[in-house]
């Protein structure tokens, strides 16, 4: 899958979701400090979906008319959490329709909701 983490992603589940084999860019590597609006747009160009820890980007592609991007993945696990990265990639090896979609992973569920139409 390509992802597009956003800057508030920890570096080891960026790393774990890589060796998984996931092609996974940082927006801090090379886009710091960009709006999430622009990262949407980024995503959208790149196509890539939007992993992130941030409820905005959902808020974002629903309510304030902004691009939407591949996809947008919405972590609700505390990124603190040990367990944190091996249920993440356990979530992405789904089947889950990421594409199209915002998608919550949480504890023990994964809630999908159709993204808008781009344009």
């Amino acid at each position: 899958m390509r992802l597009i983490a956003n800057e508030n992603f920890p570096q080891h589940l960026i790393t774990a979701l890589q060796q998984a084999g996931h092609d996974v860019t940082w927006v801090g590597d090379s886009h710091r400090g960009l709006a999430d609006v622009e990262i949407l747009r980024l995503a959208g160009r790149e196509e890539r979906i939007v992993a992130t820890f941030d409820k905005g980007f959902g808020t974002l592609a629903f309510g304030a008319g902004a691009p939407a991007p591949a996809g947008i993945i919405l972590i609700r696990i505390d990124p603190r959490r040990k367990q944190l990265a091996p249920r993440v990639v356990a979530a992405l090896e789904s089947d889950c329709p990421w594409a199209g979609h915002l998608a919550t992973i949480e504890s023990g569920r994964i809630r999908l909701r159709a993204l808008p139409p781009a344009g």
